[in-house]
């Protein structure tokens, strides 16, 4: 590792996760450093901490000296453990949905930076043209069961929360930016179609950092899709879901462009056929 950019590097990824609030480890930022040997990692970690630039305790490291911020670390792990327990118990809803071919979890369940009302933000990748059909049957089968987090209700702990969409379109659209490529790098597979999210990684590794195989699968449940949903596609593939799809895309869309008009956007908003996405509050995220 190069001195200067090694360090720049690990102050880089520490300022991001600085601003949630989350403390790293030394393994956490060999990873986010395009897994530097490690013993080059703790090299620099020890320098930048004896030389003040940093700091350490009990294995964490921070910009900053703020010891208070050490010590919750530890029980932010355990809560986002109890959080993955119940997410992990509805991710097989997904395989009743028609035309989703992943879900990755995403937000704060990918970085770790979770709260006691924090919700679980879903990657979705959708078959291309069925982007509508597909959000509409996703977004009624969790209401059913109360596991949606209902639009604009300011927090919702424990239900999935659906604020992006893609098709193989957009896997790799921009930005680029350091929140993108962090958060790409952990995103986590929760359920899905093994050739389509090989695809999907391969086609973000580029600028993300993430391997081109599948990574984070420990929390994978599957991908072999329902009787009933494999009866709704096949239903559905044809004319009568080209027209279905034709219908509700357009109320759909004009809803969304309201929804969008009526919200300060701070950070994302795309309404698209190959993109959906509502990140109203993510400074970093433009």
């Amino acid at each position: 590792m190069d001195m200067s950019r090694g360090k720049e590097a690990i102050q880089q990824i520490l300022a991001f996760y600085q601003k949630l609030g989350r403390p790293l480890t030394a393994i956490e930022i060999g990873r986010a450093t395009n897994n530097t040997p490690f013993d080059e990692v703790l090299r620099e970690l020890d320098i930048l901490v004896n030389n003040g630039a940093i700091y350490e305790k009990d294995g964490f490291y921070s910009l900053t000296k703020e010891l208070g911020k050490f010590s919750p670390r530890l029980n932010q792990d355990f809560l986002l453990d109890l959080k993955w327990k119940k997410l992990s118990h509805y991710a097989r809803l997904f395989r009743h949905v028609p035309f989703i071919e992943f879900a990755l979890a995403s937000g704060s369940m990918a970085l770790g930076n979770v709260a006691p009302l924090s919700d679980f933000d879903v990657l979705v990748g959708v078959r291309d043209g069925r982007m509508f059909i597909s959000r509409y049957c996703l977004l009624a089968l969790f209401s059913l069961f109360r596991m949606r987090r209902p639009d604009d209700k300011k927090a919702s702990p424990n239900r999935f929360c659906f604020n992006h969409f893609v098709t193989e379109n957009a896997f790799a659209k921009p930005p680029y930016n350091t929140y993108r490529q962090e958060l790409y790098r952990n995103l986590v597979p929760i359920w899905g179609k093994q050739e389509t999210l090989k695809r999907f990684f391969k086609a973000t590794a580029s600028w993300s950092g993430s391997v081109t195989n599948v990574p984070n699968t420990e929390r994978y449940v599957g991908g072999k899709p329902s009787l009933f949903r494999r009866t709704l596609e096949w239903t559905l593939s044809g004319i009568i879901g080209d027209q279905l799809e034709k219908f509700v895309a357009g109320i759909a869309k004009r809803r969304l462009e309201r929804y969008v008009k009526n919200h300060p956007v701070n950070g994302r908003a795309v309404v698209s056929d190959a993109e959906l996405e509502f990140h109203f509050s993510l400074p970093y995220e433009k």
